[in-house]
């Protein structure tokens, strides 16, 4: 029941995080004042600048929550946890480590990912230099 509890929690900070990306997206389109006068063809050749958008403001959300759980909760660097013992501190950094490679199979899924993950400048939304809470 824990796991299922742990799996609830993730999915919805990951759909509360995509949320909160379309909505600051959606905002900085608003602001133009624009929506009102745009037609389908306009928003069909916005659509991919749009994606990217999203993608990059999603990533940047991401990759802030991760940097401040792993401040918080950091990865051991050694950990036995056995059945029966109770818990340590140190043993809720495995957490931070389980939802930060969940995370990642969800990101490495997403349309475009590939492309921007070799880019030299924004590199570091995938992975913080010497400090990524999963390193």
């Amino acid at each position: 029941m824990a796991a299922f509890t742990l799996d609830v929690i993730a999915i919805v900070i990951l759909l509360l995080q995509m949320v909160l990306a379309a909505v600051i997206v959606a905002g900085l389109i608003g602001f133009t004042g624009l929506v009102d006068q745009w037609q389908l063809q306009h928003w069909l050749i916005a659509s991919p600048v749009l994606y990217f958008g999203w993608l990059l403001v999603f990533l940047l959300v991401s990759a802030v929550s991760f940097r401040l759980l792993g401040a918080r909760l950091p990865k051991p660097r050694h950990s036995v946890i056995r059945r029966g013992q109770p818990g340590s501190r140190a043993d809720l950094g495995i957490l931070t480590a389980i939802s930060c490679y969940r995370r990642f199979a969800v990101i490495e899924s997403l349309p475009l990912v590939r492309a921007i993950e070799h880019t030299t400048w924004l590199n570091p939304l995938f992975f913080w230099p010497t400090h990524h809470p999963c390193t």
